[in-house]
């Protein structure tokens, strides 16, 4: 994981789509959403939402606004406030000459995203029964302009769930309305005896109907069907690893130089393929694939390998040093290389089907 890490942060195209992540977030992500929330009514975001596309369209058309060494936030942010992480836009600044393709990806960013504000935004469009709609209509329909409070009642939910383990959720959502939509008041003014009778009845008719045990049912049903599903997928990612194990073990091993020289790029990556599989010192394919490796640099690296492996027969044979060890040692190194062994092979062959 953390040779991934490095890899990553070493990886041009990945830093690039990086920073073009963390630039869409200060000019775009984080400013919408600190309008948003000050707009209150998610049925007037429409203005908002045709600001966001009119600057999406300025930054297409000139990508400097944001990427030029004196960008300012006036100009590229959306709302004109000051950027939210300075020193992530000056880190890019100081990136910009090892990252050539960054204004292109930018500017391919910026055009995928303007078309899903088109869809996402549809209900606001022109001839919408929003857009068209009166500022008494739209206060009368008034929506939340974010979803922070379902996502705060999940959390809440989990919480409470915690607190309240044998409490259905059933309970918790209609204690949530009855909270939430101040139906005190309601029935205070609105219901006589009567009513609270036929309330209390249908509350008790709902906890004897047993629909919290149908619930936890269908959500152990689904659980488990989640869980033989993985399980077969794994089973069958082992069963294709060990096919192409198999497969790999059967290419014959080719160290004679004259051979080597003569070898196709394909013939190279299988060798190194088969190779690694005993040897864990040697790149993926996948990894060579990304870093560019050509064939002249796969080819030196096979025969680092094959020196590797000429030492490593070398060391076992009779009479070498390696075998004054002890028994148990022995016994431990053994057990290690067949760790060693098992991982490499996973990793591997993992990598090698995602290309």
């Amino acid at each position: 994981m953390e040779e991934n890490i490095w890899l990553a942060l070493h990886d041009i195209p990945t830093l690039t789509e990086l920073a073009v992540l963390a630039i869409y977030g200060e000019v775009v992500c984080i400013p919408y959403i600190r309008s948003a929330r000050a707009c209150q009514n998610g049925l007037r975001l429409g203005p908002l939402h045709d600001r966001v596309k009119a600057h999406s369209a300025s930054l297409i058309d000139n990508p400097n606004l944001v990427l030029a060494t004196d960008a300012t936030y006036e100009t590229a942010v959306l709302d004109g406030s000051e950027w939210e992480r300075s020193e992530v836009i000056e880190a890019i600044h100081r990136m910009i000459p090892e990252l050539p393709a960054l204004p292109a990806i930018l500017v391919a960013f910026l055009k995928g995203a303007a078309e899903t504000w088109e869809r996402f935004t549809e209900e606001f469009a022109p001839g919408s029964e929003i857009s068209t709609a009166t500022s008494d209509e739209l206060d009368q329909a008034w929506m939340l302009s974010t979803n922070d409070a379902n996502e705060g009642a999940l959390g809440a939910y989990r919480l409470w769930t915690r607190q309240n383990p044998r409490r259905t959720q059933a309970y918790f959502n209609a204690q949530k309305r009855y909270h939430e939509n101040r139906t005190q008041d309601f029935m205070d003014a609105m219901l006589d005896e009567g009513d609270h009778t036929h309330i209390r009845q249908k509350a008790r008719e709902l906890d004897s109907s047993g629909h919290e045990v149908r619930r936890r049912e269908q959500q152990a049903e689904h659980d488990i069907a989640v869980a033989r599903q993985r399980a077969a997928e794994t089973a069958a990612k082992e069963q294709r690893a060990r096919g192409r194990v198999t497969r790999l073990r059967e290419i014959e091993l080719i160290d004679d130089e004259v051979r080597l020289e003569k070898l196709t790029r394909d013939e190279i990556d299988n060798q190194l393929k088969v190779r690694r599989l005993d040897d864990p010192d040697i790149l993926s394919i996948s990894s060579m694939k990304k870093n560019h490796v050509k064939k002249a640099e796969a080819l030196a690296e096979l025969r680092k390998a094959i020196a590797r492996a000429m030492a490593r027969e070398a060391a076992v044979q009779p009479g070498s040093q390696s075998q004054t060890v002890g028994p148990s040692t022995h016994q431990d190194d053994t057990v290690q290389l067949d760790q060693t062994y098992t991982l490499v092979v996973d990793n591997d062959l993992d990598s090698d089907t995602e290309e």
